[in-house]
């Protein structure tokens, strides 16, 4: 976290790309302004102990951009994607790269 943090610069516009499990279809996708994001990350539950969040929060880093979650169906030890994400990866893969297009011209 700390070496993305670190390259991160002033005002400079950024797409965190992360997994959500809210209970929802696995694959569907989110987006949320970042400093939405920022705001309501104290209000959920945190897989890592020092979040990305909770340092542009700390320094008050002016940064702009996106929050893309992506809808998971299980969480488990392991470094293989779900049944369900494998056969939709193609699909969220373009979504993100159209998300991505998008947003980071606005």
């Amino acid at each position: 976290i700390w070496f993305c943090f670190n390259h991160i610069n002033d005002n400079e516009r950024i797409m965190i790309i992360d997994a959500v499990q809210t209970g929802q279809e696995p694959g569907k996708i989110y987006v949320y302004d970042l400093s939405d994001a920022c705001e309501e990350y104290g209000k959920t539950y945190a897989a890592h102990e020092m979040s990305i969040f909770d340092l542009l929060k700390l320094y008050s880093k002016p940064v702009k951009g996106y929050l893309i979650c992506v809808e998971i169906s299980e969480i488990g030890l392991g470094t293989r994607l779900s049944n369900e994400l494998t056969v939709k990866l193609n699909d969220i893969c373009k979504e993100i790269e159209k998300i991505i297009k998008e947003k980071g011209h606005a």
